[in-house]
């Protein structure tokens, strides 16, 4: 090793697109500190796309496949991790799976990232707020048992594709014209940390009737046939729900001027791609340590409901029923705060 640096280290995240985002300052801070070093990264085989950018800082990427049977594909990549004798491994995940992953590799080589997991269950479940407000990525550089401080900005240019940009303004033509480009993900994993789908037709009708912007709207396709039942496209509005991979959405959110989201996967790739934009908060809260990496990022959210947080990921429907988190944000309250995307773009 190289000054009590290790010379191989495996880095685990599995899921999901905010999070494997939100290790990228993790793998650039260590191999900053040796160049030499090799790292490899183990993520779900869903999610690998995400790491493609940044191809040239891991050396090795191992895919865990959740579509094959879990008993033989956790064998096979135990057997793979115990072959390797990494010096260091940084499990960033935390979880059973991660955790059955390791076993029965020696404890003195696994970091595992702290999740505050009691702490968060008391401010979860009864208001009690001991959390500490770290955000997520620091939290993965501490994992590390050497100290990583933040000592960059990690907006990664590297996400940009020609190719695909090239597709991208055949399919969409206005992202080369001088108005405004908005980019808005209406969607997200849990319901809970969705804004009402009504609530954004009306504020897309409040930009098309107020604004000369142009307007795109992405995200996961069962939204395409809803959003297309109230707008029709035009020259000023394209509805590309479901039609692009994360390569093909990362290269959409890179030619467009802002973004506008929940909080959620897309919410992170606007800020590593260091765009203006505004993400709306509902049954999460920014203490989670999930608020955008991105110094042009603007935040909605209603701090007076209080039964916030109720959850640290979401629910399919509120679990008091009221859903007030999200609901007594007005579409005015949100429109007001679109309209800083173009200054701050300028």
């Amino acid at each position: 090793m190289k000054n009590d640096f290790p010379e191989k280290i495996l880095i685990i995240r599995l899921t999901s697109i905010g999070d494997i985002l939100l290790s990228i300052p993790l793998i650039l801070e260590l191999r900053s500190r040796n160049p030499d070093v090799q790292i490899d990264f183990l993520v779900a085989k869903k999610y690998q796309q995400i790491l493609d950018p940044i191809h040239s800082q891991i050396n090795t990427k191992y895919c865990f496949d959740k579509n094959k049977k879990e008993s033989r594909e956790i064998r096979r990549i135990r057997e793979i991790i115990r072959g390797k004798d990494y010096e260091w491994i940084l499990d960033i995940h935390n979880s059973l799976r991660t955790k059955r992953l390791l076993f029965p590799i020696n404890n003195k080589k696994i970091y595992r990232v702290n999740k505050f997991t009691i702490r968060r269950f008391l401010f979860v479940k009864f208001g009690f707020n001991a959390y500490p407000e770290v955000p997520v990525h620091q939290k993965y550089l501490n994992t590390a048992p050497i100290e990583l401080p933040p000592t960059r900005s990690w907006y990664l240019d590297d996400y940009q594709n020609s190719s695909r940009q090239e597709q991208l303004l055949q399919e969409i033509p206005f992202l080369e014209k001088d108005n405004f480009n908005l980019v808005i993900f209406p969607g997200a994993k849990h319901r809970t940390k969705r804004w009402p789908l009504e609530k954004y037709l009306e504020l897309i009708e409040w930009i098309l009737q107020k604004t000369e912007w142009n307007i795109i709207l992405s995200g996961d396709a069962s939204d395409k046939q809803l959003l297309n039942s109230k707008f029709k496209e035009s020259e000023r509005i394209k509805n590309v729900c479901g039609e692009h991979d994360l390569i093909g959405t990362i290269n959409l959110v890179a030619l467009s001027d802002g973004v506008l989201s929940n909080d959620s996967g897309p919410m992170h790739i606007g800020a590593f791609l260091h765009k203006p934009q505004l993400a709306i908060f509902g049954n999460t809260v920014q203490e989670f340590g999930f608020t955008p990496l991105n110094n042009r990022a603007m935040i909605i959210e209603n701090n007076s409901v209080d039964c916030r947080p109720c959850s640290h990921i979401g629910y399919e429907e509120c679990p008091r029923g009221h859903f007030k988190c999200m609901k007594t944000i007005s579409v005015q309250e949100v429109f007001q705060s679109t309209l800083k995307l173009e200054k701050m773009y300028n």
